[in-house]
């Protein structure tokens, strides 16, 4: 078979990441949902794809507080505003334009650049170019930037009719065989311009990854590389901004590998609420909230524990573990209103990477929410706050429910702002 002969070579080392930058940055955690309306000053502003306007701000928190953008557009949309991604002062934004004139309706993907200038110059706001092939979710997109050029990168696999001998999943019609390829959509703001191409994945049975069975959970960037997320295998990492981008594998650590005889329809549920991986002083961070079935927080003897991505090497290191029941038995946590719960959504403090932020709240998912600050080396809960959400179109079912204080599920997004733009800090 093809892909065993291609797995059985040996193959270039993996590019290292380059030194962290010396710039330290201030960082914020943004809610992905948009608050639309009103936008306050200063604001940054272009059309849309149908011509209106578009205006965004931001509304900023230190955090573990949560940020937010605002946004008004003259337009239909046909799916609410969300922040995608974020690398240094930049944010990618996604919504779908509905357009009825000319009939009939159709539907544009608007994806907007927002980029934080330090407080002396304003902030700026680029809507990308239409882009007729888009054949991936939205979601799955990210930026990077590096030396003052941005990509913003999307990734999604494919199905290709292989000739005979090739690695095959199944057969076609005319007795050939199907592979399954990488496909990266990327636009660059050094050409101004989409592209589309065709990556080779780097299954390795031995690594965990299958054909036909990635998923993206999530995407972040590190200095140029994007990097995709499946919370049940690893990371797909490209450097975007290469003229011959190369895709490459690390798996997870610590996490049930599935064989490829698995079925995969059944067991996913929602590791976002459990897992993440953050990028924090330069390195790379993973986090499991316990690695057993999840959704299935009912009882204690749950953990958290924590992994470090040693680099040049691209091995993971484990740096933490904490038992939940430690983290409640905890004198500040016992005198607290906290619930006696399993914590979720777990993020890394991006300036000190022992430090972890989880929203934590009762057995119901409508339960008030907290967000809790963790040191996870020392054992210790440094801080805990109510989370509460600016969303003004929430439904009214119950008058005496505050809905200001309910998590809605989708994981925050990390962003690093220059240390000028404290002035718009709300301490």
């Amino acid at each position: 078979m093809a892909a065993a002969a291609a797995a059985s070579r040996p193959r270039p080392p993996a590019p290292a990441f380059s030194a962290a930058p010396a710039t330290r940055v201030d960082w914020q955690l943004f809610d992905s949902t948009i608050l639309m309306g009103e936008v306050a000053h200063p604001a940054a502003a272009c059309a849309a794809s149908n011509g209106g306007e578009v205006r965004v701000s931001l509304r900023l928190a230190k955090p573990p507080a949560s940020s937010s953008v605002e946004m008004h557009i003259d337009a239909e949309l046909y799916d609410k505003p969300t922040v995608l991604s974020a690398d240094g002062d930049l944010l990618l934004i996604h919504t779908v334009l509905a357009v009825r004139d000319p009939p009939p309706c159709s539907y544009q993907d608007n994806f907007f650049v927002y980029r934080a200038h330090p407080a002396k110059a304003p902030p700026s706001l680029q809507l990308l170019p239409q882009f007729g092939e888009w054949g991936c979710r939205a979601v799955h997109t990210g930026i990077s930037c590096r030396d003052g050029e941005f990509v913003v990168a999307a990734f999604h696999t494919d199905m290709v009719c292989g000739g005979e001998g090739s690695a095959s999943w199944g057969e076609a019609e005319d007795g050939a065989s199907w592979d399954e390829v990488g496909v990266l959509s990327r636009f660059s703001s050094s050409t101004g311009q989409w592209e589309v191409k065709e990556l080779p994945i780097p299954f390795d049975s031995c690594e965990a990854l299958y054909p036909f069975t990635w998923h993206t959970d999530k995407v972040f960037s590190l200095r140029g590389f994007t990097c995709w997320v499946d919370y049940h295998r690893g990371i797909l990492y490209c450097d975007v901004l290469s003229d011959l981008p190369e895709l490459r594998f690390v798996q997870l650590p610590g996490i049930e590998i599935w064989d490829d005889l698995h079925d995969y329809s059944y067991g996913r549920q929602k590791p976002v609420a459990y897992r993440t991986v953050e990028v924090s002083e330069g390195i790379v961070k993973f986090v499991d909230v316990d690695n057993g079935q999840f959704g299935l927080k009912k009882c204690s003897g749950f953990s958290v524990t924590s992994w470090t991505l040693r680099s040049p090497e691209l091995e993971w290191e484990k740096d933490g573990v904490l038992q939940v029941d430690d983290l409640w038995s905890l004198e500040k946590f016992c005198d607290s209103p906290l619930p006696r719960w399993v914590p979720e959504f777990p993020v890394v403090n991006k300036h000190d990477s022992d430090v972890l932020h989880f929203v934590l709240r009762g057995a119901r998912s409508s339960a008030k929410a907290w967000v809790i600050s963790v040191i996870m080396r020392q054992k210790v809960l440094k801080s805990y706050m109510p989370y509460t959400n600016d969303y003004t179109d929430l439904p009214k079912e119950e008058e005496d429910l505050d809905l200001t204080s309910l998590f809605f599920d989708s994981p925050f997004i990390c962003a690093d702002f220059y240390k000028d733009q404290e002035m718009l800090m709300d301490n």
